[in-house]
Formats: C-alpha cells, sequence, structure tokens
C-alpha cells in the first residue's frame, strides 16, 4: 500500500502547528539517538488556518476513504480546551503522498437543511474512521461534546457515510441525522470507540462521558448497529450501571483484552467538577451470550485521563497504558484468572522524565523493531496552561512475554528522537 511512511498523529490542544512527520532510519537499540523525523509542511496543503498555523484543538484520525491505496486524514477541531467553541472539521485527502485539504470538495453533504458537513461548526472531541455497513467504503463517526442549546445535528454525535463511487469518481462523506439516536439533551460526550460487541459482523459504538456542565448524567452509551449503519442505544439492556459509570469519562477501547474471541470494552474515568469516579475499567464481554457484558474489572485506580491498549512484550496479549493526572501508567496482561478477568501487573510508571497531565495516547512500533513505543500528548485537556511537549517512551526490548524497558532516552533532541518540533 502507497501511504506517507510511519506518519504520527496525536492531539496536542492546542498545537501550535500541524506537521507531517516522516520516519527516518532508526539506529540500533543501544544507541542513544534511536529514531529520526523530518518535518516537511509543504506536504500539508490547506490554508493556513487549518494546517500548519491551526491553534484549535484537534483530533485526527486516518483511513483510505476513497479506495485508491493512499491513507487520508480527518481532522476534527474544538476551541482548546473544555469549552463550548465550535469549529469546522477538516478532510485532508492524501494525493500521491501530500495531505490537501478537499471538505468543499468531498464532505459538505448533509441531510439537515442549513447544514453542511465539516463546513459546519461543531464541538467535536474524538473521531473514528470505520465501515459501518460493511460496503467496503469507510465511513466517519465523530464525538461531540458541551454543546447546549443546539439542535441535535449540532449537539449529539456525528455519521458521516461514505457515498463510494460513481463512474469511477468518489462521491465523498454525507452527513445523516437520524444515524444516532436523540437523548433529548446535549450528551456531553468526549471519548469513542468503535467494534464489533454483538458478533454479528457489524461495528457498534461506545461513547464516553463526562458530567461537567451537563444537563443530564448520561454516563457511559453502548450504541448497537442494525447492520445498515443506524445505531440504537442499548446500554441499559447489555451493561450494568457500575460498568458505565463516568464523571469525567475521555477516552475508550473496543478490543478482546481476554482472548475469548467476543470484543471488551475499556474506559477511563477521571476525576471531574462532578465526582471522584477515577479509574481505568474494563466490561468483559459473556462469550456464553455474546454482546452482553458480565464482569466489570478495575484494574487501575488513580487520575486517568486516556487508555490505549496494544501488545508492548510481543506476546500477543493486549497490554494498557494510562495517561494520568500524576505519573502515566503500563501494566502488562499476564494471562486470565479462573474468572476469565486478565491478570494485570504492576502499574508501572516511566521514570523520572515523565511531565504529568497528559492527554491522547498511542502504541504504536515508530523505528520497525517489532518492539511497540508509548507515545503521550503532554497537555491537560481540560484546563489552559500546559506549554510542554509529546513524549516518546522507546520500547527497548527484551524476551517476548517477560518486562519490558520503556523510557525517554537522552540522546539528540534530549530523548533519543530527532526531527520534532
Amino acid at each position: 500500500m502507497n501511504s506517507l511512511s510511519a506518519p504520527l498523529w496525536i492531539r496536542c490542544a492546542p498545537a501550535a502547528a500541524l506537521a507531517t512527520l516522516l520516519a527516518g532510519p532508526a539506529w540500533g537499540q543501544n544507541d542513544i539517538t534511536w529514531l529520526t523525523f523530518q518535518q516537511d509542511n509543504s506536504l500539508l496543503v490547506s490554508d493556513v488556518s487549518v494546517g500548519v498555523g491551526d491553534v484549535d484543538e484537534k483530533d485526527y484520525a486516518t483511513g483510505d476513504l476513497n479506495n485508491d491505496g493512499w491513507i487520508d486524514l480527518v481532522s476534527v477541531r474544538k476551541q482548546p480546551f473544555t469549552s463550548p467553541g465550535r469549529r469546522t472539521n477538516v478532510l485532508f485527502m492524501n494525493e500521491m503522498g501530500s495531505l490537501v485539504d478537499r471538505t468543499s470538495v468531498y464532505a459538505t453533504g448533509s441531510d439537515v437543511p442549513g447544514d453542511s458537513g465539516f463546513a459546519s461548526a461543531t464541538n467535536d472531541r474524538d473521531v473514528v474512521i470505520i465501515d459501518l455497513d460493511n460496503d467496503g467504503w469507510l465511513d466517519v463517526v465523530t464525538s461531540t461534546t458541551l454543546s447546549p442549546g443546539q439542535p441535535k445535528s449540532v449537539s449529539h454525535p456525528r455519521v458521516y457515510m461514505n457515498l463510494g463511487e460513481s463512474g469511477g469518481t468518489w462521491l465523498g462523506l454525507y452527513y445523516e441525522e437520524a444515524r444516532i439516536p436523540d437523548w433529548g439533551t446535549y450528551p456531553n460526550m468526549c471519548g469513542l470507540a468503535a467494534g464489533d460487541v454483538t458478533g454479528d459482523g457489524f461495528a457498534d459504538l461506545y461513547f464516553s462521558h463526562y458530567e461537567q456542565e451537563a444537563l443530564v448524567d448520561l454516563n457511559d452509551r453502548l450504541l448497537i448497529n442494525d447492520g445498515n449503519g443506524f445505531f440504537s442505544d442499548e446500554s441499559t439492556a447489555r451493561m450494568t450501571a457500575s460498568m458505565r459509570g463516568s464523571s469525567f469519562g475521555t477516552s475508550a477501547v473496543i478490543r478482546d483484552m481476554n482472548g475469548d474471541g467476543t470484543m471488551d470494552v475499556v474506559s477511563v474515568s477521571g476525576s471531574g467538577q462532578t465526582g471522584g469516579l477515577t479509574r481505568s475499567s474494563i466490561a468483559y464481554n459473556n462469550a456464553s451470550n455474546e454482546g452482553f457484558f458480565n464482569i466489570l474489572q478495575e484494574p487501575y485506580q488513580g487520575a486517568p485521563y486516556h487508555v490505549a491498549a496494544g501488545d508492548l512484550n510481543r506476546d500477543d496479549l493486549p497490554d494498557l497504558i494510562i495517561s494520568d493526572d500524576g505519573a502515566d501508567r503500563y501494566l502488562l496482561n499476564q494471562g486470565n484468572d479462573v474468572f476469565g478477568r486478565v491478570n494485570w501487573s504492576a502499574a508501572f510508571t516511566f521514570g523520572t522524565t515523565d511531565l504529568g497531565f497528559a492527554s491522547n495516547n498511542l502504541i504504536l512500533d515508530l523505528n520497525g523493531d517489532g518492539w511497540d513505543e508509548a507515545v503521550f500528548c503532554d497537555v491537560d485537556v481540560d484546563l489552559p496552561g500546559c506549554t510542554r511537549r509529546l513524549q516518546i517512551h522507546h520500547n527497548r526490548g527484551g524476551t517476548a512475554g517477560g518486562g519490558v524497558t520503556l523510557r525517554e532516552e537522552s540522546g539528540g533532541g534530549s530523548w533519543g528522537a530527532t526531527g520534532l518540533p
């Protein structure tokens, strides 16, 4: 597949610039400088206000939207931090390695009178790209927050269906309001995860809710796909209230955590203005009654703000990294107990370079050595005042299934990854 080589996109709010970062050659595991990036802003073609000069909060998702073999980029935007300020979103199409703003061409369609799709200002805080109706074309879902007094089309999550192609020409994305149910209040969602929890082959949606300034405490919500990309809220029928509880829910993951063949839900709740439910939790899917969740586990308590799952020690078991107001953490999956719950390691820290107050995080192999790194956007997404940087914790490898060393190196750029702004 043709694509940008190892692109790294992560929300850092507010961002001073949006750069295309190309991974260069990696050095040996024992060398201090282990990763090099080359910044080339010429590969981002857009108005400066939504490109390299964009100062608003952003979240990103990538996928080949027009099935041409090149990975495209969706940027959802809002006024920084916990605020009601709305912004327009941006569709960057990958045209042979250059990301070109094609919002006006492919992403302004809507079935709501007066609405212009991506070009209508919304307060989006998360986005996923996934095929919702299994037609072979990727669709886009956004999670919308803090929109009091706005109509459903603005206050609720939005689904943009991919229209496919006609005569070899891609027809773009089209917003359809009825695909998400009406909660009767602005729902104040934040985190968003997609995955098939019922086993019918169609992606369902899980939304993390936070109570700040909400009129109604909806808690997290599980939406089930009818097979055509229309969703119904079946939260209370499939999950207990404890599983969905949140005070400042900002992140979620749908993944099979215990290897039983069913998709579980991982979520985090930080401490907000309205409560102190602080935890990272897992709602386990019942393998004997798929789609209904029967076990709740809380592998970490603290002040978590974001969670990602991935295999840190190459044992084919999903581990966790957690952004925390204090020290960020990682937990290793050590197999299951007799009840089918994961046996977790201690919640390890990343050492003395941790700066605290992190938001989005990623698990991915940056230097192609087969060992996934832990990447943290080091900013408080709730309140202004953070002027820190992206943290990349190098995975120095080890024995598959054993412990790992994750740390910021002390080489070029003061942390071993050179070329980052």
